[in-house]
């Protein structure tokens, strides 16, 4: 995410949330797998191009990272989406 005020208060709530759950580190590592995830050009694609809608786009990284990431981060990324903050991800 960028440096956007949208981008700082979703990361404060999601930092304060994972501190909660005492999953600091697993966030850690699944932002880091998304973040190596994002750099891939198909999926690049899929979070920038128009032609996709929200719903093609949440189905995708449903597919992509439900097994891979925890419950909490997985809402964050597809929250985002929904909320067509999408070009707020990295």
């Amino acid at each position: 995410m960028n440096d956007s005020k949208i981008s700082v208060r979703y990361a404060k709530a999601f930092y304060s949330l994972c501190e909660d759950q005492k999953i600091l580190e697993a966030a850690k590592n699944d932002m880091t797998l998304f973040l190596e995830i994002c750099q891939m050009p198909e999926i690049k694609w899929l979070l920038n191009s128009p032609v996709f809608t929200v719903t093609d786009k949440v189905n995708a990284i449903k597919a992509v990272l439900s097994n891979q990431v925890n419950a909490a981060t997985l809402k964050l990324i597809l929250f985002v989406i929904e909320n067509k903050r999408d070009s707020y991800l990295p």
